[in-house]
């Protein structure tokens, strides 16, 4: 136990502060899936029908933050926005929840400030009949760093009749003409922007 608390001390003397500025760090601006505690999941599941729900938490550099939700279906070969919706959350920290099955449902989302704990929630309307057809969706897990203005894909979600899905990552929203070769019904995604 002593010679791990000489190495301890050791290590501080040897280490400048001059060093520690160079040691990697921890991204300022982030959003990442949350880790809910047993309680807070036996609380989402008292409000969860059959759809399915992502939650995350962000961290911002400055506050009030403006944060846009958009919802886009493929048209095309290249996104077309079938809702967006602007909040604005006061302090750095908060949490977002969607609420989904087919997106051209609808979705529900509420965005809570960590601070004040005030949501702000709302459901997009049905953009598409999707019918009976089945679907596969991707979603943005574990850390991602982000910044002012870069839109973020939260959830990629293919709505198809046939097998089988391919290709339905959340990074493929940067590059939408992978689907051309595809005939799929409906390509759906969710984004996020956070902005000044």
């Amino acid at each position: 136990m002593e010679k791990l608390i000489l190495s301890i001390v050791a290590f501080f003397f040897i280490v400048s502060p001059a060093d520690l500025k160079t040691l990697p760090e921890i991204s300022s601006m982030y959003i990442e899936e949350a880790m809910l505690s047993e309680e807070e999941n036996h609380a989402a599941e008292l409000f969860n029908t059959s759809e399915r729900r992502r939650i995350y938490d962000f961290k911002v550099k400055n506050a009030p933050v403006g944060v846009e939700i958009s919802t886009y279906q493929l048209e095309d070969g290249s996104w077309s926005v079938i809702s967006r919706e602007n909040r604005q959350v006061m302090n750095k920290r908060g949490r977002i929840a969607l609420g989904f099955d087919n997106i051209g449902d609808g979705i529900r989302v509420a965005l809570q400030d960590s601070e004040t704990g005030v949501v702000s929630s709302y459901t997009t309307d049905a953009v598409a009949d999707c019918g009976d057809m089945g679907w596969a969706a991707g979603v943005l897990s574990g850390h991602e760093k982000i910044g002012y203005d870069e839109e973020k894909p939260l959830i990629l979600q293919v709505v198809t009749s046939g097998n089988p899905v391919n290709y339905y990552l959340v990074q493929y929203f940067y590059t939408p003409e992978v689907y051309q070769d595809y005939d799929y019904e409906q390509v759906f995604a969710v984004t996020i922007r956070f902005y000044r």
